[in-house]
């Protein structure tokens, strides 16, 4: 695991030395919920949550490793308040928060569809230098440019992925 780790953080650091992540508790997402629920059908929701997917892909190790190669690299490793900055539910066309569910994994952003995640880094790349909120103007005057290779990357995921594979929010896309 850690060499495979090792190698995904020189292959990041290759692409830029400033990295910005989202500074997350991995370990409570691999906590069982506390709670007995029950879904729409009355049947008991699960309580497992990530535990084993986290464990097995260890995102902290890779988050450690970043941020000991970084400084060697002449770079830094920034971490954004997630609870502060909030990406994921922030439209900059409406300057609206909007909380979305997990499963959500697109977006109307205007009246383009994007994929939540990357229109996440798209407003951290254009956020003010205290990390704590996205610059508007800024947004605007890039957000042509994301849509193109925004476009780009979810037509090259269409074509590399299977037809079923939806945990990324592809199935919400249809190009020509």
């Amino acid at each position: 695991m850690k060499t495979a780790h090792n190698k995904t953080a020189n292959t990041i650091l290759q692409m830029g030395n400033q990295l910005y992540v989202e500074d997350m508790d991995f370990r409570a997402l691999m906590k069982r919920a506390q709670e007995t629920t029950l879904n729409k059908d009355g049947r008991f929701n699960r309580k497992g949550r990530y535990g084993k997917s986290i464990g097995y892909h260890a995102p902290g190790m890779l988050v450690a490793i970043l941020k000991q190669k970084a400084p060697q690299e002449g770079g830094a490793l920034h971490k954004v308040d997630t609870f502060q900055f909030r990406a994921s539910q922030y439209n900059h066309v409406d300057d609206t928060y909007i909380k979305k569910t997990r499963d959500e994994r697109t977006t109307l952003v205007g009246d383009q569809r994007v994929q939540r995640d990357l229109y996440s880094a798209f407003l951290l790349q254009n956020s003010q230098p205290s990390l704590k909120e996205t610059d508007r103007t800024s947004c605007t005057a890039t957000f042509a440019a994301f849509l193109t290779h925004h476009d780009t990357c979810i037509q090259t995921l269409c074509r590399a992925t299977q037809p079923q594979s939806s945990n990324f929010g592809l199935r919400d896309f249809q190009f020509a």
